[in-house]
């Protein structure tokens, strides 16, 4: 009777873990992806930390004045907010079509225009937010915003090269197939 009693035991706590592990969705994803899916649903939605970093370094670059500041990060939020829409859009469309495979001429076609539409949109988003920024802050000021942005993004990145280099861990090329997954499918 003890036997058995263990037995049930064990398998109940093997069920118990196998239910508690992701499993493959009908889409061929995992749910890590999902929740990584969920916690960036906007690329412009950054961890707390980083956007108090990111606050402080733009706002010592550009030099904003608190008055600067009040108008400028909403707009700047909103921006970023509708560029990740975009970006999310854009990284599903090219996930269909990297696992398409066996596309016609014309669903290709018709990916590819509905591909180059958000590219369009990205641009006139941009584009207007530019007139939206000119309109609360100096020329100046404006420029070194996108100066500021490529300052940051390229200060992670290397804070992201480091920490992977002193891990000792295979790093993921997208250019290397071999690697296995999907370029797109990985969240990038």
């Amino acid at each position: 009777m003890k036997k058995i009693g263990l037995t049930l035991l064990a398998l109940m706590g093997v069920a118990f873990w196998a239910l508690s592990q992701p499993f493959d969705n009908r889409d061929g994803r995992d749910d890590r992806n999902d929740r990584n899916d969920r916690n960036r649903q906007e690329f412009g939605q950054i961890p707390e930390q980083l956007q108090v970093e990111r606050i402080a370094f733009y706002t010592n670059l550009i030099g904003l004045t608190p008055e600067e500041s009040q108008k400028f990060w909403p707009l700047h939020e909103e921006f970023n907010r509708k560029k990740g829409e975009l970006y999310d859009e854009q990284r599903k469309l090219k996930a269909q079509f990297s696992n398409g495979g066996n596309l016609s001429e014309k669903e290709a076609e018709a990916l590819m225009n509905r591909y180059a539409a958000t590219l369009k949109r990205d641009a006139d988003l941009s584009l207007y937010y530019h007139q939206q920024f000119m309109k609360v802050l100096p020329p100046a000021k404006v420029m070194k915003i996108y100066i500021a942005e490529d300052m940051f993004k390229n200060s992670l990145l290397e804070r992201i090269r480091n920490q992977r280099g002193s891990s000792g861990g295979q790093q993921y090329n997208p250019w290397a197939p071999w690697q296995g997954g999907n370029y797109y499918q990985r969240g990038r």
